[in-house]
């Protein structure tokens, strides 16, 4: 059975001459394609859309436009987008947009309006979660003292290499390769997600002993302070400071 998208209408009516027509005769159809039931919130995932026109109707009495929060329009890489109905091969009247999702994981919100008609659609988010982190530092060595310290970056990629939703949260520890904490200096610390996918904080280790190696290690949770199982580390050796 084909999957029917559900319309909720705000406004039913739009004057033509005597009678009011109903939506139905106005636009005969709007679904998705692909056929999906929500967007992975990797600013990447997409629905296309097509919005199908009583072939009847006068393509240039037709005005379309759509507005779209927690989300995107792909032609125009805008929030709002104003559709241009054609006809078609089989002489439909036709008119195809693309819905992208952000890195925002909230249900995306469509609203459309066809000359005086309103009608709106929530489509599902679902959350883009880490499987691994890359781990970017400034430097792959530092002193023994407070005043030398270096730059980590991580960018946190999903299954497919692709961002994951705003709010992942990372969990920095630091200890010399027997497992002994080192207590080191965190400072500048980003580490929730941003919309580009990144966390970020700055470390030194203090007063240890040189000539031997910190292990820095990076751990993802969920919103929830749940443990996601997504966990990377670097080696960081200490100079001795001059």
């Amino acid at each position: 059975m084909r999957r029917i998208l559900f319309l909720t209408l705000i406004t039913i009516f739009w004057s033509c001459g005597d009678e009011n027509l109903s939506f139905n005769e106005v636009v005969l159809d709007i679904f998705p394609k692909p056929r999906k039931t929500s967007l992975i919130a990797d600013g990447v995932d997409e629905r296309r859309y097509s919005m199908v026109f009583n072939s009847d109707a006068k393509i240039e009495n037709i005005k379309v436009s759509g507005e779209v929060a927690n989300g995107v329009f792909s032609d125009n890489e805008q929030d709002t987008f104003t559709l241009k109905p054609f006809k078609d091969s089989n002489d439909q009247i036709v008119a195809f947009f693309t819905v992208r999702s952000t890195t925002v994981n909230k249900k995306i919100e469509l609203v459309f309006k066809v000359n005086d008609y309103f009608l709106k659609e929530s489509i599902e988010s679902e959350p883009s979660l880490p499987e691994r982190i890359q781990i970017i530092p400034s430097a792959l060595t530092v002193r023994n003292t407070f005043a030398s310290e270096i730059t980590i970056q991580a960018n946190l990629l999903n299954e497919r290499n692709r961002k994951v939703s705003q709010g992942i949260k990372v969990k920095v520890s630091d200890e010399l390769a027997d497992g002994t904490p080192v207590n080191g200096r965190f400072r500048n610390s980003q580490l929730t997600s941003d919309e580009e996918s990144k966390v970020s904080f700055s470390y030194s280790p203090g007063e240890i002993t040189p000539n031997q190696d910190i292990i820095l290690r990076l751990e993802a949770y969920n919103v929830n302070d749940d443990p996601l199982g997504i966990e990377e580390e670097i080696r960081i050796f200490v100079l001795p400071n001059q």
